[in-house]
Parts: C-alpha cells; structure tokens; sequence
C-alpha cells in the first residue's frame, strides 16, 4: 500500500465509527482534510493544523473516559456512561490517528483497533 492508500484507509475505518464522535464537526473535519491529502487536495499544513484539533478531542475524550471509569468503579450505574466515553475516546482516536501527518503503516492498524474497541464495547 503507498502512503496515500493507507491514509485514505484509515480515513475509511474511522469514518465507520464516526457517529460515536463527541466532537463531531472538529474530527469530521479532520478526517475530510486527511482524505484531501492523500488526494493531494490539502496542504502539508491543513493537516497538521487537522491533526491537532482532532488529538485535542481525543486527548479530552480520554480523560472524560478515564474520570467516568473511576466513577464506575466506585458506583456500578455509572457504567453505562464510562462505556459511553470509552467509546467517544476510541473514535477520536481514530479520527485523530487518520489525521497523523507522519507517514507509517501503522496508522491503519491503529484506527482498526479502535474501530475494533468500539465494535466490542458496543456489544
């Protein structure tokens, strides 16, 4: 796969999740700007511009996550909303890992896991 193909495949995978998103409009954005770079359609600097916003959701979506999982333990019925941030972590992630301007093969390993986490917490 060349560099582009693997982004416009991580673009792919995330795009599955992305109803999941909390912030809908920064990481949709993301991952548009991520697959008009792989098309050529975007400068260098969009995204990384792109690839900031998104890894600041992420980087919120985990804590929440984190904070809703120490509820959790302490209280059951708060399980159902750490599952719910776990969930919007996972998708910014991914959102986040599509918008990576580093160029690696392991870019689309890391959004299907995510793609995977959330598949397995939705269970």
């Amino acid at each position: 796969m060349t560099q582009s193909n693997d982004r416009l495949e991580a673009v792919k995978l995330a795009r599955q999740i992305q109803a999941y998103m909390s912030d809908q409009r920064t990481l949709r954005s993301a991952l548009d700007i991520a697959e008009k770079f792989a098309l050529g359609h975007a400068t260098a600097q969009e995204l990384h511009c792109a690839y900031l916003a998104a890894t600041a959701v992420a980087n919120k979506a985990a804590w929440e996550s984190t904070i809703s999982a120490a509820k959790a333990a302490q209280n059951s019925s708060a399980a159902d909303e750490a599952t719910t941030k776990y969930i919007a972590m996972n998708a910014a992630q991914a959102a986040a890992w599509a918008s990576n301007p580093i160029e690696n093969g392991a870019k689309v390993t890391l959004v299907k896991l995510n793609v995977a986490n959330v598949q397995a917490a939705k269970k």
